[in-house]
C-alpha cells in the first residue's frame, strides 16, 4: 500500500465517482479502477458498492476513510517537519541559565 494508493481511494471517497477521481488526479479511469481493485484486494475487503456510474463507500470503506485521512495528514506533517529540518529551523535550541533565572523566563 503506497501514498498514492490512499490519496486515490480518497478522491473517490470524496468525489462518488472513479471518472471524477481520475480526472482529478491526472489518471486514466481504468488506472484508478485497478488501484482500487488492488487496494482492495489487498485489504481483504470491499471499500466501495458500484451503483450504476457511481460509487458509495461501503460500511468497511467508512472506517477505512478515516484512517487514511489520519495517515496522509500525519505524512503530509512528517514531510513538511522534514524541509523545516532541512533548512535548519527544526534545530533543537538549548537555554543555559542559573535555576532563578531559568525558573521565571521558562514555563515548566
Amino acid at each position: 500500500m503506497e501514498t498514492r494508493d490512499l490519496q486515490t481511494f480518497l478522491a473517490v471517497a470524496a468525489s462518488g465517482s472513479i471518472t471524477k477521481a481520475a480526472d482529478m488526479l491526472g489518471r486514466s479511469q481504468p488506472a484508478v479502477t485497478r488501484t482500487i481493485q488492488e487496494l482492495e484486494a489487498e485489504l481483504g475487503f470491499e471499500l466501495l458498492h458500484r451503483i450504476g456510474r457511481r460509487v458509495q463507500l461501503s460500511e468497511e470503506g467508512v472506517a477505512f476513510e478515516e484512517e487514511a485521512r489520519r495517515l496522509l495528514m500525519s505524512f503530509t506533517e512528517l514531510a513538511a517537519r522534514a524541509k523545516m529540518i532541512a533548512a535548519g529551523r527544526g534545530r533543537i535550541l538549548q537555554i543555559v541559565t542559573t535555576s532563578a533565572i531559568g525558573t521565571g523566563l521558562i514555563p515548566t
